[in-house]
């Protein structure tokens, strides 16, 4: 089972939208079919974590920048991306 790295997509995908402030979906997974993500383990989370809910950000997240080194890892790809 791997956890794949939210932060590469967010930061890495230049067409999926605003990182951490929304996007489209569909070219999230575009992406992860395409270009595929690295585990979690390879690319972790720099950002601090929301309140306890999980969903309430007192302040505004500013997205990472992309860290190419990050990328050298195995990806993961989809094998398909649909919108319904």
């Amino acid at each position: 089972k791997v956890s794949l790295s939210a932060e590469q997509l967010i930061s890495c995908c230049s067409d999926c939208g605003l990182g951490c402030h929304g996007g489209y979906p569909i070219a999230a997974w575009d992406y992860f079919k395409a270009e595929g993500l690295v585990s979690e383990g390879f690319y972790p989370s720099t950002m601090e974590p929301c309140d306890k809910d999980g969903l309430t950000c007192g302040h505004a997240h500013i997205t990472p920048k992309c860290n190419s080194e990050n990328l050298d890892a195995k990806r993961y790809h989809g094998k398909s991306a649909y919108a319904v």
